[in-house]
């Protein structure tokens, strides 16, 4: 497929505080990403080339969310998701949560925080590649850029899917910075209201 590299003409909202633009984002990042795990294939499988960021020709960080700027997170984020959707709706899939919860619920929302990133790539040994050299997770996951306006803090949300759980969950283990914790063990407001909602 070829890929689409004109900027977004919408802005979509860093911190999303409607959970109905959270809740179709994460349909969709489910259906993209379930029948694609491959615990021998950790490194690829969920990296897709139609969604891969360095294509975002106007984010001169080359979609490296280590390197890039708050702003610039969000805007790589987004184009990735807004990427997904297009591609799903292009192949006529249109996910429903409602279809989609018992898949969701077998996996589970992991947050990432480029901030703590060590430089050691613990991460990326302990899983196969599943997590970069960066600690980031596979673009194929994310789901949405949150920018926490009570505390200042921001962090990637994604969904690791129930057969890329174990890796994730050695990789989340080894980060002595925190840059990768479970949804369910992060204090954060958006992420209290994610918990309250159901979601985990």
């Amino acid at each position: 497929m070829e890929d689409v590299l004109t900027p977004p003409l919408e802005p979509v909202p860093r911190h999303p505080s409607d959970l109905d633009v959270f809740r179709a984002r994460l349909a969709e990042t489910v259906s993209w990403c379930a029948d694609r795990v491959s615990v021998r294939d950790a490194r690829s499988c969920l990296r897709s080339s139609d969604l891969r960021p360095t294509c975002v020709p106007w984010i001169g960080c080359g979609g490296d969310l280590k390197a890039a700027s708050p702003t610039q997170r969000a805007e790589i984020v987004d184009w990735v998701a807004r990427r997904r959707a297009e591609l799903l709706a292009s192949a006529g899939v249109m996910p429903r949560m409602e279809r989609l919860e018992p898949v969701q619920r077998k996996g589970r929302l992991l947050a990432y925080l480029p901030a703590g990133t060590g430089w050691d790539a613990a991460a990326e040994y302990t899983t196969n590649g599943l997590f970069d050299e960066n600690d980031t997770p596979p673009w194929d996951c994310w789901v949405t850029w949150v920018e926490e306006a009570e505390t200042g803090d921001s962090y990637l949300l994604c969904w690791i899917p129930e057969g890329l759980m174990g890796l994730a969950d050695s990789g989340a283990a080894v980060t002595p910075m925190e840059s990768l914790v479970w949804v369910r063990a992060l204090d954060a407001p958006f992420v209290r209201r994610l918990q309250q909602a159901g979601f985990r």
